[in-house]
């Protein structure tokens, strides 16, 4: 949906009369017609797919660091629909079975280093350049941010956490 925002206030207007309390946001309503109310709202909002420009950044990364990346890491793209920008992941979990697992993650919290402000990531710039921001990233922030990192790596990182040992992980490779 293009406007959650909008679509969370017509379910609670919609979904008054099941409110428990007046300053809590529960509801007690037959999930079948919360359903069907999520579905007619978030209908009013379309995205509009057409507009999805997609960037295929998988080689890059490899490039930079394949012995980090998770093995079953088959596709990678830097996506540009509407206002978000995502990380579209694409896992192949058994490699003799044609069954694929997709996530996508909005890119929207990670914010610009030189500017706290800021979000490193914007859908007014092309995927390329969202692309070109996120092959930038040093390698703790692509392991805290994204699933892409192998579990031989994470428990390096997460043993120089527990140490605060922040020089032992390799930022740059």
């Amino acid at each position: 949906m293009s406007d959650c925002a909008a679509v969370e206030r017509l379910l609670h207007k919609r979904f008054e009369t099941w409110r428990l309390n007046a300053r809590r946001e529960f509801f007690r309503i037959p999930v079948k017609d919360a359903i069907m109310a999520l579905q007619q709202a978030a209908a009013m909002y379309p995205i509009d797919a057409t507009r999805e420009e997609k960037v295929d950044i998988l080689s890059q990364l490899e490039s930079r660091l394949r012995r980090w990346l998770r093995r079953d890491l088959v596709g990678l793209y830097i996506s540009v629909v509407q206002d978000i920008v995502y990380l579209e992941q694409i896992f192949q979990p058994h490699p003799t079975l044609h069954d694929f697992e997709i996530k996508n993650i909005d890119l929207g919290f990670i914010g610009d280093d030189e500017d706290p402000d800021e979000l490193m990531f914007d859908a007014a710039l092309s995927a390329s350049e969202n692309a070109r921001r996120f092959l930038a990233l040093d390698t703790y922030s692509l392991w805290y941010c994204t699933d892409l990192i192998n579990d031989e790596v994470e428990f390096l990182f997460r043993q120089a956490e527990q140490r605060k040992d922040y020089a032992q992980i390799p930022f740059a490779l």
